[in-house]
């Protein structure tokens, strides 16, 4: 059996007194629950609840409703663009701190003939002697001398011949209009 200081101890809650008797505490005597009940009941009444404020239409600044809910709607909007406003401004600084160009810049030597080909031809059509990208390549050199072959179409008679030259022997330029060899799985033929 619990002694009655410990026991009631125990039963101290908000709706309880501090000291409560042998004879009302629960388990240690045996009361009706309907006795407990109204004991608990009149406990509520000394209960000292600071009383319920109602809230007041106006702002503590003393403005009406309105006026709150627009500096209020005015301060989300300034707040979502600062925020914004300083992401674009963190994206810039990342882009210009990440990416750096080199800054020795050469002149590009292009063959005139690239730029303005001559013309000839029942239809007059330029002749492309010199294309813009040869001296893009490091074995330009090399390639001055070979003789050019131009295949029109990428289909499978042009990979029959390109498998069947020799890389050494000619500039090989293809002209397709059409790549047969790019690999799109998801798209319709």
């Amino acid at each position: 059996m619990l002694q009655p200081r410990l026991a009631a101890q125990f039963v101290r809650a908000p709706w309880t007194v501090r000291h409560v008797p042998k004879k009302y505490l629960f388990g240690i005597t045996r009361i009706p629950k309907s006795r407990c009940l109204n004991l608990l009941q009149k406990n509520e009444n000394n209960l000292k609840v600071p009383p319920r404020q109602e809230l007041s239409i106006k702002s503590l600044n003393g403005q009406s409703k309105i006026i709150n809910i627009c500096f209020r709607s005015a301060a989300i909007i300034g707040f979502s663009v600062t925020l914004v406003g300083l992401s674009v401004v963190i994206f810039f600084i990342f882009d210009a701190s990440t990416y750096h160009e080199d800054l020795s810049h050469t002149d590009i030597q292009i063959p005139g003939l690239a730029l303005h080909p001559r013309k000839g031809g029942p239809k007059n059509l330029p002749i492309a002697e010199f294309l813009i990208d040869d001296n893009d390549r490091s074995n330009y050199e090399n390639q001055i001398e070979k003789p050019r072959l131009v295949i029109l179409g990428g289909g499978w008679g042009s990979v029959a011949l390109l498998k069947a030259l020799n890389p050494n022997d000619y500039h090989v330029t293809v002209v397709s209009p059409h790549n047969y060899f790019l690999f799109t799985p998801m798209l319709p033929s």
